[in-house]
């Protein structure tokens, strides 16, 4: 579920979601993991916080955001189930 956007069912819609982003913007990210958690067998859950920027024709944005990715083990690999993101920027003025 990205800020502003849908949220993206199914594969198909993620691939196609994410392909049309790439196509536009460029990431200088750093990824911190914050927590992880086993919550049973076959589910997790793990929070991370994401700094960096985005590129879009060559400016540069700041980005700074919180995430939230809820896993399933399927055949002994885990794999995203859900993923939630916020920014963690200060609000713009009005």
């Amino acid at each position: 579920m990205p800020q502003h956007m849908p949220a993206a069912i199914g594969a198909k819609q993620l691939r196609d979601g994410y392909r049309s982003l790439f196509s536009v913007l460029k990431y200088d990210l750093s990824f911190t993991i914050l927590e992880t958690v086993v919550v049973s067998e076959e589910w997790a859950f793990a929070r991370s916080e994401t700094t960096g920027s985005s590129i879009v024709g060559g400016n540069g944005m700041p980005e700074a955001n919180k995430e939230l990715f809820v896993l399933k083990k399927v055949d002994g690999e885990w794999l995203i189930a859900r993923y939630c993101m916020c920014t963690s920027r200060p609000a713009l003025a009005k």
